[in-house]
């Protein structure tokens, strides 16, 4: 017997637990070797069917095709458990549009199992199929490709440009079996809150991710108060029946207070919740749009929030309106922007004047993450007098936070020298530890925003939109000036 016959009745012989923990690890080095494996028999097809199916990413497969793979044999549409739908130019320039057509040549099977399947009015030939999937647009295609795979648990969207910003994207997800059984979604605009409203009243998605939610200019410019829409389904239900969300995430977002204020309201017992303010040049255009009113609407999950990262500068203007944090009596974790203590914004940081905010938050809290980097800093790090507030505070920050025992500085590495006193630094360190609290460094996680240079400028204009263009300060030479931010202006 030759030894390549030797090993092969070797594997043949293995169980099929030990074999499956052999295809996972390949799994996780290398997808083509999972595909290499599922062609030696039928035996090993059948093992890593569920790897193969597992994910569809639209960047690496053709929608037309991998349905109609599912409408030929439709026990793989439970195989499919992650969708990632994105066709940006950025991470694929060779995919313009999300619309797809299927070739002429469909089966008798596939045709009958797709019109069963779908949604669309009957046709009389593939071209009037294709006709129809071009006319509906919008976020059609994806929801087309969603109603053959009832078991995704996770989505991932990139909406391309072409995407309609006026109408109501996944409008029969809450109705219809697609998205049945979603757990976690990440959608990544730009968009507004009023795109994705049906997303909120899933009955079983847990985790959603809203990145780059942006305001309406045309609505600010002329002054216009938000109005949810009156008798609109999607809006209706999500008022009626809430939502079940978990974990809500706006990392990105410089769109209105208000409507976020609104959804707070509406979550049947929210967890986490992320707030990034990234576009600080919005104006108030009435009372509901203030940042106090935000923060008053997460009394709401009060007895549920454990988890929140609140990022806003607005908070310079009127420190005080933290002090509802202090009702959220279940809250653990918190990340704060704390910039408001840099002479940047006329707040001088003293021990107390930092002790006062600190007062203001619950005294649940095990876990402070502090966002205290002064904007007039060239290597961006924290004040001066921020440090020495700090360093001051220690001996007693047990009697302001008694449960605390994590401090963080976000975006502080000690190697890289962002304090200039290392010793400092350490000083801070057996500070804290004396009262029972880890004094440790938070690095700022990479991000597209900060990292773009002068040869990937579009990536953080993404955020385009007719009619308007970007203005941006620039030097002499046309490199985009450090602090000297940009906005849009209407042409």
């Amino acid at each position: 017997m030759s030894s390549s016959s030797a090993i092969h009745n070797a594997i043949e012989a293995l169980p099929d637990e030990l074999l499956l923990e052999i295809i996972d690890q390949v799994h996780s080095e290398t997808f083509k070797g999972v595909l290499a494996l599922s062609l030696v028999n039928r035996r090993f097809h059948s093992l890593t069917r569920n790897l193969i199916y597992t994910t569809f990413s639209l960047n690496k497969g053709d929608p037309a095709l991998f349905i109609r793979t599912l409408a030929s044999f439709p026990e793989l549409a439970r195989c499919v458990k992650v969708v990632d739908w994105d066709c940006s130019k950025i991470r694929n320039t060779l995919v313009t549009s999300d619309v797809f057509e299927f070739p002429e040549d469909l089966t008798q099977v596939e045709r009958r199992n797709i019109m069963d399947i779908s949604t669309l009015n009957d046709y009389a030939d593939i071209a009037s199929l294709n006709e129809q999937l071009s006319s509906l647009g919008s976020d059609f295609c994806l929801s087309f490709l969603l109603s053959f795979t009832p078991k995704v648990h996770t989505l991932n969207v990139t909406i391309p440009s072409k995407w309609n910003y006026h109408a109501i994207w996944f409008r029969q997800a809450p109705t219809s079996q697609i998205l049945n059984n979603l757990h976690t979604a990440t959608v990544t605009g730009p968009m507004r809150i009023q795109n994705v409203v049906p997303l909120f009243s899933l009955p079983s998605l847990r985790s959603l991710t809203l990145d780059l939610v942006r305001i309406s200019r045309d609505r600010i410019l002329a002054g216009v108060p938000y109005e949810w829409h009156n008798n609109n389904e999607a809006f209706e239900r999500l008022q009626r029946e809430g939502s079940r969300v978990e974990d809500f995430h706006l990392p990105n977002c410089s769109t209105d207070t208000a409507d976020i204020a609104r959804l707070l309201k509406l979550f049947h017992g929210l967890k986490q919740f992320e707030f990034g303010l990234t576009d600080h040049s919005q104006g108030e255009i009435n009372s509901h749009t203030s940042i106090q009113a935000l923060l008053h609407a997460m009394t709401h999950q009060k007895n549920s929030l454990t988890s929140l990262s609140f990022q806003d500068a607005r908070t310079a203007r009127n420190p005080e309106v933290l002090k509802d944090l202090s009702q959220l009596e279940h809250l653990n974790f918190l990340s704060l922007d704390l910039t408001i203590m840099c002479e940047f914004y006329l707040q001088k940081a003293t021990v107390a004047s930092l002790s006062k905010v600190l007062q203001q938050l619950p005294k649940s809290l095990t876990c402070l993450h502090l966002i205290a980097n002064c904007p007039n800093e060239e290597d961006l790090k924290p004040s001066a007098r921020f440090v020495n507030a700090l360093h001051g505070i220690a001996p007693f920050i047990k009697t302001i936070l008694p449960d605390l025992q994590i401090l963080r500085l976000v975006d502080w590495s000690p190697l890289e020298g962002t304090f200039t006193c290392q010793t400092r630094v350490k000083a801070m360190q057996l500070g804290f530890a004396e009262v029972g609290v880890e004094f440790l460094p938070q690095p700022l996680e990479f991000s597209v925003w900060k990292q773009a240079t002068d040869d990937d400028d579009l990536l953080v204009l993404e955020d385009e939109e007719e009619g308007w263009i970007w203005v941006q300060w620039v030097d002499r030479h046309g490199s985009w000036l450090t602090g000297r931010g940009g906005d849009w202006t209407k042409r």
